[in-house]
């Protein structure tokens, strides 16, 4: 997760969190948290990016950009930014926007061909489209979609490079379209030649030239046009006196005769340059042929040094106004799936505010209709002591509140019917673990190290979510030791949820500041504490040997 977000090579081993200074974004999401709501790969918990887009139609750009989005949270400014975009898509009034028809075009990709000056027509024209999608998002759109792409470009890696107003990045962005236009085909109908004597394969594996870039664009390239033009003209002719059907050998890249040649006739040469058997055509045929294939060529040579040299103008000249088009692009498009998923799914966007406030909330890897919804409030400084029985759905409110908060803090819409978001510092949901052969680690060992990271990362400011400390231990011990972590968290003013079944918690100190919740059985959260986790049922749904739960 760390390497995904921060593009570590170096075979680094990180253990439960990444640190990371940088004026644009918060601290990394704790490995833990990023595993447990569906944002780093685990078969055994739902992603949860794929639920945040149209089950059809997602963009690839924009499932990049929300994981990279969420896995390093954005600070409080350019998360009101697309909490304020998002409000605009929301609305049925908004206009269709160009950035719905923006590429699918990668910044590190751009970069990187544009330095090895490798990149092709395609990579060209899609930068083009950038361009043209990310102006007139800028220019036309109303300033309640304008302004918050702007201040997301901002805040973004590219940012810092053009002003809030946008008047210098459209100008920008309409120079960056005259430099490719002035070089690529853009648009323009310029398709491989045609003949009624030539296999159409044939010319089209030669002429992948054509409609690469304008033919004036430079002298150099009209000639090569017209050498090609000249070549396949006279191989048309050539072929024109040959008594039977041409077949193409694509193998070999040659237009000749079945059969053994007869008087006055030769064998066309293999790609080695040997004579291939049972085939035939003339001496001028294959003169032709081997012409018109050396003027494909060097035409191909010559618009790949065109490419070429424009990568290099574009990489020094303009490549700020490339990458800004293309992050605003798929800012832009991963909002407006976003809120085209949200509508679907009947999901809301949270406010900004002091206390969380989660009304309605389901997991976001169910449909709300089939689902128990929750109601969650949490104002600052205040613990909740979690209890229920087995399989009542603890582990899942936690799980769904952190990526509530997760979602709510970024700016994005939750599963929730209303609600509001602080801005966390920090969410560790830490969810009841296994050993650690590799580390020598066994599952109390484990835990006291989440237990640590907790208290030396966390802050009144942040949202800790703890699921079934103790367990790996003894229960008197683990009851000692989860009484004392959750009077830490207290004396401390944390904020969050303290799930567990050792409700031995309460006997000797009830805790009257702790909110007390409980899960019944139908998998709703109220007040109040479970004292019975009713194991034995969960032995018998899980078809445990009836002798076993007897005895």
């Amino acid at each position: 997760v760390a390497r995904s977000v921060l593009c570590v090579e170096d075979p680094v081993s990180f253990a439960e969190e990444v640190r990371v200074s940088s004026p644009k974004t918060q601290r990394p999401l704790f490995a833990s948290t990023a595993r447990d709501v569906g944002l780093a790969d685990d078969e055994l918990v739902p992603s949860l990016v794929p639920r945040l887009l149209p089950q059809r139609g997602a963009r690839a750009a924009s499932q990049r950009f929300l994981r990279r989005w969420l896995l390093a949270p954005p600070s409080e400014q350019p998360a009101t930014a697309m909490r304020t975009l998002l409000s605009a898509l929301l609305d049925e009034a908004c206009p269709p926007l160009p950035l719905d028809d923006a590429p699918n075009l990668p910044r590190q990709k751009l970069v990187r061909l544009l330095a090895e000056k490798e990149a092709n027509a395609l990579l060209f024209r899609d930068a083009h489209r950038a361009s043209v999608a990310c102006r007139q998002a800028i220019s036309e759109a109303p300033l309640s979609i304008s302004r918050p792409l702007l201040e997301l470009l901002d805040a973004s890696e590219a940012g810092g490079v053009f002003s809030l107003e946008g008047d210098d990045l459209v100008d920008a962005a309409l120079r960056l379209e005259g430099v490719i236009a002035s070089v690529v085909s853009i648009g323009q109908d310029d398709a491989v030649s045609s003949s009624d004597r030539l296999p159409a394969a044939f010319i089209e594996r030669n002429e992948v030239f054509r409609g690469v870039v304008l033919r004036d664009h430079r002298p150099e390239i009209a000639e090569a046009y017209a050498r090609v033009d000249a070549c396949l003209t006279e191989l048309e002719a050539s072929v024109a006196e040959f008594p039977d059907e041409v077949i193409y050998d694509v193998a070999n890249n040659v237009v000749c005769l079945r059969g053994a040649p007869s008087d006055g006739e030769v064998a066309p040469r293999d790609r080695f340059r040997q004579p291939l058997p049972r085939r035939r055509t003339s001496q001028r045929a294959l003169d032709a042929n081997d012409a018109y294939c050396a003027a494909c060529s060097d035409a191909s040579l010559v618009v790949r040094a065109s490419l070429r040299e424009l990568s290099e103008t574009v990489y020094s000249q303009h490549l700020d106004t490339a990458v800004a088009c293309i992050s605003v692009c798929e800012c832009g498009a991963a909002a407006l799936d976003h809120a085209e998923a949200s509508r679907e799914k009947g999901w809301s966007l949270p406010a900004s505010g002091k206390t969380l406030t989660l009304k309605g909330l389901t997991p976001f890897w169910l449909d709300r209709g089939s689902s128990v919804p929750n109601d969650v409030s949490l104002g600052s400084g205040q613990m909740a002591f979690l209890t229920g029985p087995n399989a009542s759905g603890k582990s899942t409110l936690l799980r769904s509140t952190a990526a509530a908060a997760l979602l709510g803090a970024s700016g994005l819409c939750a599963p929730i019917s209303e609600g509001t978001v602080p801005h966390w510092d920090g969410i560790l949901l830490r969810h009841a673990t296994g050993d650690a052969p590799l580390y020598g680690k066994s599952s109390f060992e484990r835990e006291m190290d989440a237990v640590a990271q907790l208290f030396r990362e966390c802050s009144p400011d942040s949202l800790v979510l703890v699921d079934e400390l103790g367990r790996g231990t003894s229960s008197s011990e683990g009851a000692a030791v989860g009484g004392a972590v959750l009077d830490e968290l207290r004396d401390r003013k944390m904020r969050g949820v303290f799930a567990t079944h050792l409700h031995e918690i309460l006997e000797e100190d009830d805790r009257s500041d702790v909110e007390k919740w409980r899960m019944g059985g139908n998998r709703s959260c109220d007040e109040g504490v479970c004292v019975d986790s009713l194991a034995l049922h969960a032995a018998v749904a899980a078809d445990v040997p009836s002798r076993i739960v007897e005895r």
